[in-house]
């Protein structure tokens, strides 16, 4: 099924950027961006489209159901919905408006906003696709993502960190999202929109690091002094120190 789905919507092949990058030089960076290749992955478009196959499969084709939008609602609601966990429901949104449009919050990314830009433009260089009109290389992708956090030592070791599936879902959390978010990388215009579709831009950038802050158990052993991780509920200002200790760890080698 997943080989058919996978159409070409003329994205440009990813390319390693080989100088200028901010690697700590441990030979990691290879494994970590590989793991988020797009040679064999679906998009959003495509995933929608393997929904509708499968309720074809499984409602239709077995004659349970014979309208395929009743079957496809079958299958979202009792073989989707009614066994995702609850993590996999919430609602981006609703995180955004109780944990980063605080003002305490965003006065610690404030403070420090200048050196977060350049650190987030060195990753963003890692990014060597090259998109006609337009460079690709100011927004940071998934594999920026992960070698950034690969760099700092922020993957779970001894409970400290986070686990590489949390490091995807809140990457995926933090995009701002929109109706026109798979439109082909063929049109200049649309292909903007569908580079930010699978980027983070800035302000996203920013929201990734409040969200490490509130599911990581504990800052890594690499962080030193720099952690003043109390745990959640502690007090009303858990996330903001929680947040302190993170911003200045991840700034302490610029």
């Amino acid at each position: 099924m997943l080989q058919g789905l996978n159409s070409d919507d003329g994205r440009p092949a990813r390319q390693d950027a080989d100088a200028g990058t901010p690697h700590k030089g441990k030979g990691k960076e290879k494994d970590v961006r590989e793991k988020s290749t797009d040679k064999k992955s679906i998009d959003r478009r495509e995933f929608l489209q393997a929904l509708v196959r499968l309720a074809v499969m499984k409602y239709v084709k077995s004659g349970k159901i014979a309208d395929v939008s009743t079957a496809v609602r079958m299958l979202v609601t009792e073989n989707l919905i009614g066994h995702a966990p609850a993590g996999a429901l919430s609602d981006n949104n609703e995180f955004r408006r109780a944990l980063c449009y605080k003002e305490e919050n965003d006065n610690v990314l404030q403070a420090n906003a200048a050196q977060l830009r350049s650190l987030y433009a060195c990753y963003a260089k890692l990014n060597g696709a090259d998109l006609k009109g337009y460079s690709s290389n100011q927004t940071i992708e998934l594999p920026e993502w992960l070698q950034l956090l690969e760099d700092r030592e922020f993957f779970e070791v001894d409970g400290k960190g986070i686990k590489f599936s949390q490091a995807v879902i809140i990457f995926l959390r933090s995009r701002m999202r929109c109706r026109d978010d798979g439109l082909s990388f063929k049109d200049k215009t649309l292909g903007k929109m569908a580079l930010a579709s699978r980027s983070l831009n800035f302000p996203d950038f920013c929201e990734a690091l409040v969200r490490v802050a509130v599911v990581a158990e504990a800052l890594p052993d690499a962080a030193g002094d720099y952690a003043d991780w109390p745990p959640a509920g502690a007090d009303d200002q858990w996330l903001v120190r929680r947040l302190t200790s993170l911003v200045r760890f991840v700034l302490s080698d610029l």
